[in-house]
């Protein structure tokens, strides 16, 4: 084989120039591996928020349809009353990181203990009877209550009482003259709407109504309700409450007394229940000592119905926890007796807090 001319080599300056053509092929395929692994990560963190979304939910669920069941049998047996110790609703040992494979869930609302004033977890149901319907009540007695709860002065709770009133109603009228609002009010503001003139469907509207303020909103929301037919279980209702439907605060601690039994304690197996609709005077005057105004007072409020002893609806927040990953979700529903549910509200994932870890690890240590 005879070559016909010299063997030739790429010039340098060809050679710089295939090297710089590889480096940016390099480069863009590094680029490129890049985006395509960030994208599958973000679609495998995607997957497995929703995974662990999904898990959380069918962890909380199982909470709830635990209480529907209790609730349901305590329908059936028909006991005529319910109390805040009535173990169908109420305790740590049913209703506490109860442990659902490596999750947990927990029902359970805070309140305001009447004893020291702090705020404290009762594991069970929270019961919507044991509040104020602002869709029953009259305006005089809804004035006396954001008064004494929500701190407003008597006008400005005269306004937010009639407002509510006609928030509520089917008419058009103003239900008092000077503190009343309709849709002549509520069209002439920077953001217009008109009044609902239907019953209130979640207490979130309450900030729609005329005079009312985020300030009084926050201190009245834990003792308002939207269901029940405005009868208030007085074996259930909160200091507050009792205080905001026009009972004195010396009765009002009585009855607290009463209720929470030696262990000064609510929820637990020595409370006091007011267990019918009879003579509470006596029954309370049993344990604590009563005036004759005080006496009158109870058997009055038996005689208008605005107190009771029965509940037929109730709140449920039960909370799903993976403490393995400090990921928590809740689900807010209402269910009446019956097991129906009335509202549902699922919450986002979240890291649990110091608090919620802290209870689990300490149950953990207890179970050890």
């Amino acid at each position: 084989m005879h070559l016909k001319g010299p063997l030739r080599y790429p010039s340098q300056r060809s050679r710089g120039s295939l090297l710089i053509v590889t480096l940016w092929m390099i480069a863009i395929l590094t680029i490129l591996s890049v985006s395509i692994g960030e994208y599958v990560r973000q679609k495998i963190s995607l997957a497995d928020r929703l995974d662990r979304r999904d898990w959380l939910c069918g962890v909380s669920e199982v909470g709830i349809s635990q209480v529907l069941y209790r609730l349901r049998q305590k329908k059936e047996a028909d006991e005529g009353y319910h109390s805040l110790n009535d173990t169908y609703t109420s305790g740590k040992k049913d209703f506490s990181n109860v442990a659902v494979g490596e999750a947990t869930y927990t029902i359970s609302y805070p309140y305001r203990d009447t004893k020291g004033g702090e705020l404290k977890t009762h594991y069970g149901v929270e019961d919507e009877e044991g509040k104020i319907n602002i869709n029953m009540l009259d305006p005089n007695v809804l004035s006396t209550f954001f008064q004494k709860v929500g701190g407003a002065e008597q006008e400005l709770a005269d306004m937010i009482a009639y407002s509510v009133v006609d928030w509520r109603d089917t008419d058009n009228s103003l239900s008092h003259p000077e503190y009343g609002a309709e849709d002549d009010y509520y069209e002439d503001l920077e953001i217009p709407y008109e009044s609902k003139d239907e019953k209130f469907e979640s207490i979130e509207e309450l900030l729609l109504v005329r005079g009312m303020t985020p300030e009084i909103f926050e201190k009245v929301e834990p003792f308002v309700t939207v269901y029940g037919v405005g009868v208030v279980n007085i074996n259930t209702a909160p200091r507050e409450v009792l205080i905001g439907l026009g009972m004195d605060e010396v009765l009002a601690d009585k009855i607290m007394l009463f209720r929470t039994g030696a262990d000064r304690e609510q929820g637990t197996k020595d409370d006091n229940v007011f267990n019918q609709a009879g003579d509470w005077g006596a029954e309370l005057g049993k344990r604590v000592e009563l005036t004759p105004n005080e006496i009158n007072f109870l058997n009055q409020t038996v005689a208008t119905g605005r107190f009771g002893v029965n509940s037929h609806n109730f709140r449920i927040r039960s909370l799903a926890a993976i403490p393995r990953k400090q990921q928590a979700l809740e689900i807010d529903a209402i269910a009446n007796i019956a097991g129906k549910i009335l509202s549902w509200s699922v919450g986002v994932p979240r890291r649990m807090t110091p608090l919620e870890l802290g209870h689990v690890a300490q149950k953990n240590r207890n179970v050890s």
